[in-house]
C-alpha cells in the first residue's frame, strides 16, 4: 500500500505510506506536519473506533507534541492524540473539546522519549466523557487513565506531527 497521503508543511516532499516496516514520516520539531485539510469524513466521536501508531519521540522541543489530529466537524474541536511534558496531561492525552479529554500515564519502565512505541487507543463509543470507555496501550502494556486539563482550541482539520496551535511540534518519527 504505497501512496501519496498529504503535503508536508515546511518542506516540499510528499508524505508516503509503506509496508516496509520503516518509519516514513520524520519530523524535526520545527514547524512541520502532514496536513490532510478538511476533506473527507469527520472522526466518529459518537461511535467506537481505534487509533494505532508506531512512533519514536526523540525529545521534547515543544510541550505538547502531536501524534495525530482528526477533523470532527465541530468548530475548533478536532480529535487529538498528543504526548505531553505537562503534568496536567500525564504522558499522553486524547481530547476533542474542553469537556471531552483524558490523560494517560505510561506504564512503569516505558519512557516518553528515546524509544519506539507501539500505541493503541480504543474508544468503545459509549460516552466520550467517561474514563472507563477509553483504553490505551503502549508496547502492549495498559496505561492508567485520568481527566486531563482544559485544552486549547485549534483548527478543525486532519494532521500528523503538529497542529495549528503553538507548542505542538513532533521531534521524531511517526507511522
Amino acid at each position: 500500500a504505497l501512496g501519496l497521503v498529504a503535503t508536508r508543511a515546511g518542506s516540499a516532499d510528499p508524505g508516503r505510506i509503506s509496508q516496509t516496516g520503516g518509519l516514513d514520516a520524520y519530523f524535526d520539531g520545527v514547524d512541520d506536519q502532514y496536513s490532510f485539510g478538511t476533506d473527507g469524513e469527520a472522526a466518529p466521536v459518537s461511535q467506537a473506533f481505534t487509533v494505532v501508531w508506531e512512533s519514536e519521540l526523540d525529545s521534547f522541543v515543544d510541550i505538547y507534541p502531536l501524534l495525530v489530529q482528526f477533523r470532527t466537524g465541530l468548530s475548533q474541536s478536532p480529535l487529538r492524540v498528543f504526548y505531553s511534558s505537562d503534568i496536567r496531561y500525564d504522558d499522553i492525552a486524547v481530547a476533542y473539546d474542553t469537556a471531552n479529554k483524558h490523560a494517560f500515564t505510561m506504564p512503569a519502565g516505558v519512557s516518553r522519549t528515546g524509544e519506539r512505541h507501539w500505541g493503541v487507543w480504543s474508544y468503545n463509543g459509549q460516552g466520550f466523557t467517561t474514563q472507563g470507555n477509553h483504553k490505551l496501550w503502549i508496547n502492549g502494556l495498559e496505561c492508567a487513565v485520568t481527566t486531563a486539563a482544559s485544552i486549547a482550541s485549534v483548527t478543525d482539520d486532519t494532521r500528523v506531527g503538529g497542529s495549528s496551535g503553538s507548542a505542538t511540534d513532533w521531534n521524531g518519527s511517526i507511522r
